[in-house]
């Protein structure tokens, strides 16, 4: 899975969606999801849920389908060399 750079203050801003997708669609849209966090059987078996960042990506020749793509998120600290918004 690839990870896409942010900082601390772009997640933040991100709507959080861990229980359900945005009913929006747009390529582009994206989305904080804690992946695991209502799943309690997942938990009870010793599972940690894990904070990954969702967007939707390019739309279908017919029309049908969106793609979506998930990304491991990487919170940038300020001074480093990282550069937000790159996904790597």
């Amino acid at each position: 899975m690839k990870s896409l750079i942010l900082t601390k203050a772009e997640f933040d801003a991100l709507d959080e969606y861990s229980a359900t997708l945005p009913t929006g669609t747009t390529p582009g849209k994206r989305w904080k999801r804690h992946d695991g966090a209502f799943d309690q059987e997942f938990i009870a078996g010793g599972g940690r849920p894990k904070w990954m960042i969702g967007e939707f990506g390019e739309i279908s020749e017919d029309g049908k389908t969106i793609a979506l793509n998930w990304y491991i998120p990487i919170i940038a600290v300020p001074g480093s060399q990282m550069q937000p918004g790159r996904v790597i």
